[in-house]
């Protein structure tokens, strides 16, 4: 209904329950899965950590990374990365 919508106030939206009948039309469950996760964070810190170990860390024994899309914090430490690139290199 075009006209109504177009009539229709903010007041007239908060007491929409009293005044209208309203039905929900469906239920849905969202579930944010951007695909991040540790692995991934250190794939993307190695070029860093190979260009310069003390520029990537600023002087800290651990930084904090967050993802960009879900807003997750990941915490890495020197040790993860010297073990992560480490383990890469073995695997070739």
């Amino acid at each position: 209904d075009r006209d109504w919508f177009s009539s229709i106030t903010v007041d007239d939206v908060r007491v929409i329950n009293a005044t209208e009948e309203v039905n929900e039309l469906e239920t849905r469950y969202v579930r944010w899965h951007c695909g991040c996760n540790m692995q991934r964070i250190l794939e993307m810190l190695k070029p860093g950590w190979l260009h310069d170990k003390e520029e990537l860390f600023l002087k800290e024994e651990m930084i904090e990374v967050i993802c960009p899309r879900c807003a997750m914090k990941y915490r890495v430490t020197r040790e993860m990365m010297e073990a992560y690139v480490t383990d890469d290199a073995a695997k070739g």
